[in-house]
C-alpha cells in the first residue's frame, strides 16, 4: 500500500473515533439535563413532551407534614357561646366588689376614701402605676368604679342588757366597742350614753392601772419612741399614760399600751370631735369649724404635728410665743393648709367661724395631739 492510502485511511479512522466520543458525550450531557436535543428536532416534537419530562433547574423539595391523625390532634376545636362565657369567668378576679372581668384589669385604679374613722396605715404606699389603655372595640356594659370602700351591711347593734352584763363581767374592751356602735348609729341614744362610755373609755385609754392588754416590757436600749411606733401611737401619749419621762424609762419596766393607732371623727354640723380607736369611743370635744362650708369633706391623713406653732398669715408672722398667736398651742397639719389647732380664748368654739380648719380649746387640742399619730386618719362630715 502507498503511503498516500496509508495516510488517509488513518484520518478516517480517528474521524469515526472522534465522532463516536462526541455522540456518547452529547447523550450523557442530554440523560443529565445538561443539554436539550429534542431542540434540534422539528417544532411538533417539542409539544409533544409533558412537563414531568421536563428538565428543573430548582425543582422544588416536598415538604414534610404529619399524618392526618396528628393533624386534627393538632388543631384547636371551634367554640361555643358557652364555652367562651366559662373562659371568662375564670378569667375574672374576686374582690369586694364581685367579680371583675379579665378586660377591666388593666384600668386604672383611684386611691378608695374611707367612710368613717379607720385606722392608720403606718406602711409607705407604692407609687401609683401608669393606667394601660384599653383596647378599642365594642365591650360588655361594666359597674361603675366608686371611689368609696365598699362596706358590708352593718351587723345588728347588740342588745343594751349584754352589754351592760359586759361591762359587769370587767370586759371593758367589748362592751366600749359594743356601745360605741350605739352612740355612731343612733342619734337618740347618744347623750344618754355618755357617762357610760367615758366611764369605760377613762379606765380603757386615761389610767396607768388596770391594764386590759398586755404589758410592754422595756428592753435594754429601748426608746420610748420605738416602743410608741410599735404599737402606732405617739411617744407623748405614751409618756402621759404610763406618767413616765420618755428618757427616764428603764429595762425591765411594765408600760401599758393598747393597740392604736387613735383616729378622729369630725362631724360639722354638731361642731364635735370624737377620737375613736378601731371604732371604740374614746373622747368627744367641741370644735370651731369654717364659716360657709369652707371646711373640707372627706377623710385626711395627719402628715405633721407642730406644738407650740408659729403662725404665717397674710399680714405677717406671729411668733409661736404670743398672746396673739391664732393657732394656740398645737398644730395638727391635715394637709392643703388644713389643720386642727388651738384658740385665742375659745374664739368661735362652737361656731362656723373659721377659714376652714378645725379649732379646739387649748386643753382638749393639747390631748387629741397626743392621741394622734403622724399618719391617724381623720374623716370630715356634715
Amino acid at each position: 500500500m502507498s503511503a498516500s492510502n496509508r495516510s488517509s485511511g488513518g484520518r478516517w479512522i480517528w474521524g469515526i473515533v472522534v465522532l463516536g466520543g462526541l455522540t456518547v458525550t452529547a447523550g450523557l450531557e442530554w440523560q443529565r439535563g445538561w443539554v436539550d436535543l429534542t431542540a434540534l428536532l422539528p417544532g411538533p416534537a417539542d409539544k409533544s413532551r409533558s412537563d414531568a419530562q421536563k428538565p428543573s433547574v430548582a425543582a422544588p423539595k416536598k415538604e414534610w407534614s404529619l399524618p392526618p391523625e396528628l393533624l386534627e390532634a393538632q388543631s384547636e376545636p371551634e367554640l361555643d357561646e358557652a364555652d367562651i362565657d366559662d373562659m371568662e369567668a375564670d378569667l375574672s378576679l374576686e374582690t369586694g366588689r364581685g367579680a371583675i372581668p379579665a378586660e377591666s384589669l388593666f384600668d386604672e385604679f383611684e386611691d378608695e376614701v374611707v367612710d368613717g374613722v379607720v385606722s392608720a396605715n403606718f406602711e409607705e404606699l407604692d407609687d401609683e402605676a401608669p393606667a394601660r389603655e384599653k383596647p378599642a372595640g365594642p365591650k360588655r356594659a361594666e359597674p361603675p368604679i366608686s371611689n368609696e370602700q365598699p362596706t358590708s351591711r352593718a351587723a345588728p347593734l347588740m342588745e343594751l342588757k349584754q352589754i351592760a352584763a359586759l361591762e359587769s363581767a370587767g370586759d371593758y374592751v367589748a362592751a366600749q366597742k359594743e356601745l360605741s356602735r350605739w352612740y355612731l348609729q343612733s342619734p337618740d341614744e347618744r347623750e344618754s350614753l355618755i357617762p357610760r362610755l367615758e366611764r369605760m373609755a377613762k379606765a380603757l385609754y386615761f389610767d396607768k392601772q388596770p391594764l386590759y392588754y398586755e404589758p410592754y416590757v422595756v428592753q435594754p436600749g429601748d426608746q420610748l419612741r420605738l416602743i410608741a411606733k410599735k404599737h402606732k401611737l405617739s411617744w407623748e401619749y405614751l409618756s402621759v399614760l404610763n406618767r413616765v419621762e420618755p428618757q427616764k424609762i428603764r429595762a425591765g419596766q411594765k408600760l401599758k399600751v393598747v393597740p392604736g393607732p387613735f383616729g378622729a371623727r369630725i362631724n360639722l354640723s354638731r361642731h364635735e370631735l370624737v377620737v375613736l380607736l378601731d371604732g371604740s369611743y374614746v373622747k368627744r370635744y367641741q370644735v370651731g369649724v369654717g364659716m360657709d362650708g369652707l371646711t373640707p369633706i372627706g377623710t385626711f391623713k395627719v402628715l405633721d404635728k407642730t406644738p407650740d406653732p408659729t403662725f404665717y398669715g397674710p399680714d405677717g408672722v406671729i411668733a409661736h410665743d404670743d398672746p396673739q398667736n391664732p393657732l394656740g398651742e398645737r398644730w395638727i397639719d391635715l394637709g392643703d393648709h388644713y389643720g386642727i389647732h388651738g384658740t385665742i380664748g375659745n374664739q368661735g368654739i362652737g361656731k362656723n367661724e373659721s377659714q376652714g380648719c378645725i379649732r379646739m380649746r387649748n386643753p382638749d387640742v393639747e390631748e387629741v395631739y397626743d392621741f394622734l399619730a403622724i399618719g391617724s386618719k381623720v374623716t370630715i362630715e356634715h
